[in-house]
């Protein structure tokens, strides 16, 4: 029995199901982050005066997609060492500034007791939420870019073959041709 546990999962496991069959369906990375945030926003945490950990649930979130998406340890990075990472990532200015300035804000509530202005706290969210779809969008055309490049690269290796195949055509009608030219002169 136990022999054919262990199988069952290794083999539901090789087909991405779970012990009782059932597929297990990657969320995809913006998604999960937008639920955290739309989570933290229903949560109303700065409105009862638990900004540092509003300001921490936002940034963790934020970290943990960055590291997802951009292939690079924001986890262990600082807010500055992060933004720095994200500058040469084609990010569009309005963005990147705003994601800026939130994370400065964050590092002072945390870190500095300090108290964030009501229109900071209520622009956190939305900024975050914009960063991620601004995010996702960005990949979605990489995505679109590389799949353009691996066709244009299927086409151009097609072309190489069909034409090769017509060198050899040419090639083999010529040799043809003077093989019967060679037995019509030996007649």
């Amino acid at each position: 029995a136990i022999a054919y546990c262990i199988t069952r999962y290794f083999k539901l496991k090789a087909q991405n199901k779970d012990f009782f069959g059932r597929s297990k369906i990657k969320v995809p990375d913006h998604v999960v982050a937008l639920k955290k945030l739309e989570k933290l926003r229903d949560e109303k945490l700065w409105q009862s005066g638990k900004e540092k950990q509003y300001f921490t649930g936002i940034t963790e979130t934020l970290r943990e997609y960055i590291q997802k998406r951009y292939k690079f340890g924001a986890m262990e990075k600082t807010s500055s060492e992060i933004m720095e990472s994200l500058k040469d990532r084609q990010i569009e200015e309005k963005t990147y500034t705003n994601l800026e300035d939130m994370f400065k804000v964050a590092d002072l509530v945390k870190f500095a007791k300090y108290s964030p202005l009501p229109d900071e706290n209520e622009n956190a969210i939305p900024t975050a939420v914009n960063f991620v779809n601004f995010a996702y969008m960005q990949e979605l055309k990489e995505q679109e870019e590389r799949a353009a490049a691996a066709a244009k690269k299927q086409a151009d290796k097609a072309a190489r073959a069909v034409a090769d195949q017509a060198v050899k055509n040419a090639d083999n009608k010529k040799n043809t041709q003077k093989t019967d030219e060679t037995v019509r002169n030996k007649k």
